[in-house]
C-alpha cells in the first residue's frame, strides 16, 4: 500500500518539540515523532517560521527531512497545521489555494474566533476540502467507549445536570471540556441559544446554563496551585442524570477519567491522553483517505464550540 504523505506546519510543542519539551524529542505525542513512527505515512516536509527551532529539527535528524515553506513544491496527501490559531485562516487559504489537498489536520482552536472559524469553514466548503480537528479528549482511543456510554446515558435521559470545575491556568481547558460535550451529544445546541447566568469571587468564577433539558454549571478556578502545570487539565466535578422526571440520580464517573484530574505536574497522565489521541487522530485520517464515504464533522462541531465559548465569555 502506498504511504499518504504528509506536510506539517508548526514544529513547536505539539508540532514536534513536545509541550514545554517534556516529552522526548521524536515522542509520539507530537504530529513529527508520530508521521515518522507509522509506516502509514510519509513526510515530504516541514516548516515553523521560527529559526532556531529548524536549525534545532535539522540537527536532531541528521538533515533528512525537507523545511520548505514553498507549498507549490510540496507533493503532499495531508497537510498538518500546528500553528498559533491567528495563523489558521491565513494557512488554510493558502493551501487551498496553491494545492489541491485532500484533508487538512488542523490544532485547536479552529480560528482565533467565530468570524476567523466561519471564514474557514466556508472556505472548506467552496472548495471541497475536509479537515479534522484535534481535541485530544475526542480523540482519545480510551475515551472512545466512554463517549458512547454517554450518548447512550444521554439518548436515555429526559434531563440531567453536570457540574464541572476547570482549572482557568490555560483558556484550551475549556475549550476542550465544551467540544467534548458537544461531541457526546449535538443536542448540547439547545445550550448556544440559552440565557447564562455569572457569580464570580475571588477564587472562582461561576457559569450557569439552563435550557428545557439541561443545567450545565462550569466553575473556573483562578487561584491554582503553581505545582500545576498548565497542561494539567482539572475536573473535580461529578456528572449526575436525574432519571426521567423523578428524584432518583444515577452516578457516572465517566467523564471524570477522560483526562480532567488533579495531579502534581509529572506529564505522564497527559503524555500518556496525547501518544492515545495521536493514534486515533492519524488512524481516522487515513480512514478518510481510504474510504470516500468517511464523513467528518469536526468543523461543524467546531463552530459550535466557538458559539458555545462566545456565550460563556460574554456573560
Amino acid at each position: 500500500m502506498t504511504s499518504i504523505k504528509v506536510y506539517i506546519l508548526g514544529l513547536g510543542r505539539i508540532g514536534a518539540l513536545g509541550i514545554e519539551n517534556a516529552f522526548g524529542f521524536m515522542s509520539k505525542q507530537t504530529h513529527l515523532g508520530y508521521v515518522l513512527n507509522d509506516s502509514r505515512f510519509e513526510l515530504v516536509g516541514a516548516w515553523d517560521t521560527n529559526e532556531v527551532i529548524r536549525a534545532r529539527i535539522n540537527s536532531k535528524l541528521n538533515n533528512q527531512i525537507c523545511l520548505t515553506d514553498d507549498f507549490k513544491s510540496v507533493n503532499a496527501d495531508i497537510f498538518v497545521i500546528s500553528t498559533p490559531a491567528s495563523t489558521h485562516y491565513e494557512l488554510i487559504s493558502k493551501i487551498i489555494q496553491y494545492k489541491n489537498s485532500k484533508l487538512i489536520l488542523c490544532e485547536t482552536p479552529l480560528g482565533k474566533n467565530l468570524t476567523d472559524a466561519k471564514n474557514i469553514q466556508q472556505e472548506l466548503i467552496n472548495n471541497n476540502v475536509n479537515c479534522m480537528i484535534n481535541y485530544p479528549r475526542s480523540y482519545s482511543i480510551a475515551n472512545s467507549k466512554k463517549i458512547s456510554k454517554l450518548q447512550f446515558e444521554v439518548k436515555k435521559k429526559q434531563f440531567f445536570y453536570i457540574n464541572a470545575t476547570i482549572a482557568d491556568r490555560s483558556k484550551s481547558s475549556l475549550w476542550h471540556f465544551v467540544n467534548l460535550l458537544l461531541r457526546i451529544d449535538n443536542r448540547f445546541d439547545d445550550l448556544i441559544e440559552s440565557n447564562i447566568t455569572k457569580s464570580e469571587n475571588p477564587a472562582t468564577v461561576k457559569y450557569t446554563l439552563n435550557t428545557k433539558n439541561f443545567t450545565l454549571n462550569i466553575t473556573l478556578l483562578k487561584l491554582i496551585d503553581s505545582s500545576y502545570a498548565e497542561v494539567v487539565f482539572l475536573f473535580e466535578g461529578v456528572t449526575y442524570w436525574l432519571l426521567d422526571g423523578n428524584s432518583k440520580l444515577y452516578k457516572s464517573e465517566a467523564l471524570s477519567d477522560m483526562g480532567w484530574r488533579s495531579f502534581p505536574a509529572k506529564k505522564k497522565p497527559i503524555a500518556d491522553l496525547l501518544s492515545d489521541s495521536m493514534e486515533l487522530f492519524y488512524s481516522e485520517a487515513f480512514k478518510f483517505m481510504n474510504d470516500k464515504k468517511y464523513k467528518i464533522n469536526d468543523v461543524e462541531r467546531a463552530i459550535k464550540t466557538h458559539k458555545l465559548i462566545n456565550l460563556i465569555e460574554e456573560a
